[in-house]
């Protein structure tokens, strides 16, 4: 997903971006500066309501990197803007650290969630299918705050599920990790944490539960 509010940036990890192609006609806006992509969606303004209309059509890019071509499809929201990191699939994958090992948990940890808030997930992570994904309002502060689970990811050989949560709120507020601890959301984390404390209308936030799979 990229942010259809504020200006995406991808970057190519092998050298300089070429050239950029996509569908103009979805109102995207693109710049190449070296080996950094800008890409903005601008938003339409509806005549009918006078107010601006968000693009939400998913959009296709094919992007040459370090002699590379990469193509995905971008899905736009309204979430913070995003940094996609394009690295060539020849290179070895890197497994994480042990999350077994207790010398090296936090800084796992600490790794994990920031790939996450990055949108830099590592490719040897693999997509849980969706069950029972977490979907409530909660009201905190007098604010109506909803908490959507978006994804779920495992990483090969580590008994850790981890769960992306986009939160949103009904006026200004500020809120913690301890919102997330809720037996309804989750039952054994391992940590928790949320990228932007302060939520606002229309500014919807990135939490991370990185929870294990054993009791």
């Amino acid at each position: 997903m990229l942010s259809n509010t504020d200006v995406n940036r991808v970057v190519c990890l092998q050298g300089d971006i070429t050239y950029v192609f996509t569908s103009q006609e979805k109102g995207v806006v693109t710049q190449i500066k070296g080996d950094e992509l800008y890409i903005k969606f601008k938003s339409l303004l509806d005549p009918a309501t006078g107010k601006l209309k968000r693009v939400r059509t998913p959009t296709e890019f094919y992007i040459r990197c370090g002699g590379e071509t990469y193509s995905f499809i971008a899905k736009p929201r309204q979430i913070p803007s995003r940094t996609v990191y394009l690295e060539s699939g020849k290179k070895k994958v890197t497994p994480p650290e042990d999350l077994t090992k207790k010398n090296s948990v936090i800084t796992a940890l600490v790794a994990v969630i920031r790939d996450v808030f990055l949108n830099r997930i590592p490719s040897s992570w693999e997509k849980a299918k969706r069950k029972n994904f977490v979907n409530l309002t909660k009201i905190f502060s007098s604010a109506k705050v909803k908490i959507a689970e978006t994804e779920r990811w495992r990483i090969p050989g580590v008994p850790v599920i981890v769960r992306v949560f986009s939160i949103s709120a009904s006026r200004r507020v500020q809120v913690g990790e301890k919102i997330l601890l809720d037996p309804s959301i989750t039952k054994n984390p391992v940590a928790i944490s949320i990228m932007d404390h302060i939520i606002a209308p229309l500014q919807p936030t990135i939490a991370v539960i990185v929870e294990r799979l054993w009791q």
